[in-house]
């Protein structure tokens, strides 16, 4: 049984609507921007636990993956900044959401990334760790998306330089709608 079809249980309407909304967005936003952009499909594949088992996600997970996937759909906001310069107080431009300020930086600077991609994912903690989603290390980058862009190992075991790297690439792709919080 698919997870939207588990969500369609008797009493719990509004659960099913956010599965239909965030399956709709979903749509879009592949559509839009490739099937990279929008990440894992919690409704279809359900969300990990700690100990790498499938669970149904939860309504305010529900929530904010629509949230997110609305978000990578809104169109882009004007920079109040020239695209050179990066953000430091958690805004991002539209020119930062696309591409790093700094994208020729594969290094361990931070510049380019703004606050809001690590400040409330790990508070900076290069090597925090999301016991609900296996996220790691200071972006909260979950482990196949840190495959997927090149990373090695964990992200919360990396230096703060290739997890930097990594996340400079998932921005430069999918832009600051990849952190909740962006």
């Amino acid at each position: 049984m698919s997870v939207a079809a588990a969500l369609a249980i008797p009493g719990v309407a509004h659960a099913e609507s956010l599965a239909d909304q965030a399956n709709h967005l979903r749509d879009k936003v592949v559509s839009a921007l490739g099937n990279r952009a929008p990440g894992r499909d919690i409704v279809r594949w359900g969300v990990l636990d700690r100990n790498g088992k499938t669970r149904r996600p939860t309504q305010p997970e529900l929530i904010n993956y629509r949230d997110a996937l609305s978000r990578m759909l809104a169109p882009a906001m004007p920079s109040p900044r020239p695209p050179s310069q990066s953000s430091t107080d958690g805004s991002s431009s539209s020119a930062s959401q696309r591409t790093p300020a700094n994208s020729s930086s594969r290094g361990s600077n931070t510049g380019s990334l703004p606050t809001c991609t690590w400040q409330p994912e790990s508070g900076g903690d290069w090597h925090a760790v999301n016991p609900s989603s296996g996220a790691g290390g200071r972006y909260q980058i979950e482990p196949g998306t840190w495959a997927a862009y090149g990373g090695t190992g964990r992200p919360q075991d990396a230096s703060p330089a290739e997890q930097t790297t990594v996340a400079q690439r998932i921005m430069q792709s999918q832009g600051a709608s990849a952190w909740a919080n962006c």
